[in-house]
């Protein structure tokens, strides 16, 4: 939570040691406790944000399977959610080129997120992911423009 909050203001130096403070952030994505994983998506997610585009060029090959690797914590849905948050920032900045070679995979997950929380909506009322999968699918399709056309069916 500390290089999300403190990544806004020091954008120079954090752009300089980004490869080392990755290297660093992304292993708490597979931390056993919740609150862990949770903040890992939160600087992750700011970030993405505060060094787009060149975020997004250096780490989406490890980024984009690490959240979605978090978006299946179905035990945790903020931690899930979360990671779809973050997806959104990573997404929104992302060159069209590099999201759309990950495009099958993330609507994948997506797809199947939304599948199995929608059957939760209407047996427990509980929406919190599927609103978050709804808004990182809106993102995903935004940066991919006619690359997404495929998806809109299903």
């Amino acid at each position: 939570m500390a290089i999300s909050a403190v990544g806004e203001g020091s954008t120079e130096q954090i752009e300089a040691a980004a490869a080392n403070i990755m290297e660093g952030v992304l292993p708490f994505l597979q931390d056993p406790h919740p609150r862990v994983r949770y903040a890992a998506c939160n600087a992750i997610g700011q970030m993405s944000t505060d060094f787009a585009p060149i975020f997004e060029k250096k780490f989406h090959d490890k980024v984009i399977p690490g959240l979605l690797m978090v978006m299946d914590d179905h035990a945790n849905p903020r931690v899930q959610a979360h990671a779809g948050a973050a997806l959104v920032n990573f997404a929104e900045d992302c060159p069209k080129t590099i999201l759309a070679a990950y495009l099958d995979t993330i609507m994948s997950k997506l797809e199947f997120i939304l599948t199995t929380k929608f059957k939760e909506l209407v047996e427990t009322g509980t929406k919190l992911v599927l609103e978050q999968v709804v808004t990182t699918i809106a993102a995903v399709a935004d940066t991919c423009e006619e690359k997404f056309v495929c998806y809109y069916d299903r």
